[in-house]
């Protein structure tokens, strides 16, 4: 029975059914445990539904029973990558380059792995070499009866060339290369959704977006290019259509904490605080040991003059995070407005012990003192706020015919 078990596994793969695909994969390896194919399936399955640990486990038993396994090597670097091990991938590759050191997937892996530790040169010279092995493997395949098409790894080793211009700061180049990566594959998302970045970067707003719907026509659950072209949109002050963009990222990923956070910052804007009190619930439901989701749920309902509500905020994100000098400065403001004005002390205080460069804590505090008639005090916090640059309390020495200078 493994070869049907096997097969309906494959099948169910293809059709994007991985649930199935996985209890397939394991049924055939109930019926035979020396099949290298069936691990290395069902790899592959658990690699597309983002399970790196659990791929990883399965490449490595496909290793261990075919381990000449080229494919194997290089996508158990993959994985290795994205579970933050870059040195164990070039490992890997090197050792699919020495069994094959034409075979482009572990050339480009390679790269990718360099960069990720930061030895952008070496990734360079690698994507450089994946590109003009595709063209010798293209002719060279073009003379046989059954030519073999390499623009997969060619788009992907030009991809990667733009992505390194990108992080040297090189847009425009890295336009040619994200470009080059198109024309190679043009139903790829990837390449469209950097070439949207990079024109964004260069701030040619209209060509970044028609770059990311490109992006979203091709790939409509690319949750990160909708979400990017919503914040986009809202600098453009398209706000319905960031709007609209946000949920329908949230439509495929209910728990995407960036866009509930987008939603949020748009509602905010516009003074439609329960929408985005709403919002921020999604961002606390969806991650609730986030401290920085309680601190702008926190900050919201300063806003509203729920002080009660927003101390409750501030604290669960100082319960998380002990140290998290803004939300003691919330937690001030928050005491500030109930009338505790000795607890709202405290919490300034305990928020500058955290860090002593934010500039609104002391302002805070200095403003709690001077309303106590503690002059001294006050004016000497009101000055270390003027020079940490909180312009209400530059503006407020003017006022009171003092120049602050700098420490």
């Amino acid at each position: 029975m493994f070869e049907p078990y096997f097969q309906s596994a494959e099948q169910y793969h293809v059709v994007g059914n991985f649930e199935g695909a996985i209890k397939m994969y394991f049924m055939a390896i109930e019926q035979n445990k020396k099949k290298p194919e069936a691990y290395f399936g069902l790899a592959m399955t658990y690699y597309r539904i983002g399970y790196f640990e659990e791929a990883r486990l399965a490449f490595e038993k496909t290793l261990e029973l075919d381990p000449l396994n080229v494919y194997a090597y290089e996508r158990l670097a993959a994985v290795n990558i994205d579970l933050g091990r870059p040195d164990t991938a070039i490992f890997l590759c090197r050792i699919a380059r020495v069994m094959d050191e034409k075979f482009v997937p572990a050339i480009n892996t390679l790269g990718h792995a360099y960069f990720e530790t930061g030895r952008v040169d070496s990734a360079e010279v690698a994507f450089n070499a994946a590109v003009r092995i595709c063209r010798d493997l293209n002719v060279q395949s073009l003379a046989t009866k059954n030519p073999q098409s390499y623009s997969a790894d060619a788009a992907e080793a030009f991809n990667g060339l733009g992505e390194i211009r990108v992080a040297q700061g090189l847009y425009t180049h890295a336009l040619d290369y994200f470009g080059a990566a198109i024309s190679a594959m043009p139903s790829w998302d990837t390449p469209w959704y950097n070439k949207a970045l990079a024109y964004e970067s260069l701030t040619n707003y209209s060509a970044a977006q028609v770059a990311y719907q490109r992006t979203i026509d091709l790939a409509p659950e690319n949750v990160r290019a909708m979400r990017s072209f919503a914040r986009l949109l809202a600098r453009l002050r398209r706000d319905a259509d960031a709007i609209e963009l946000y949920r329908r990222a949230l439509k495929v990923d209910p728990a995407d904490t960036y866009s509930y956070n987008g939603l949020a910052a748009i509602y905010e804007k516009k003074g439609e605080f329960s929408e985005a009190a709403e919002a921020y619930k999604g961002v606390l439901d969806s991650a609730p040991d986030d401290p920085i989701g309680y601190l702008r749920a926190g900050q919201l309902q300063l806003r509203r003059n729920e002080f009660d509500e927003a101390a409750r905020m501030f604290q669960s994100a100082i319960d998380l995070h002990p140290g998290f000098s803004e939300a003691h400065n919330g937690l001030g403001e928050a005491l500030r407005g109930k009338g505790l004005m000795e607890e709202a002390t405290s919490a300034f205080e305990l928020a500058i012990k955290h860090d002593s460069t934010l500039a609104s804590a002391y302002m805070n505090l200095a403003k709690l003192l001077l309303d106590q008639k503690k002059e001294e005090e006050g004016m000497a916090m009101m000055g270390r706020a003027a020079q940490l640059g909180d312009i209400n309390a530059l503006e407020f020495l003017r006022e009171h015919g003092i120049n602050p200078g700098k420490k």
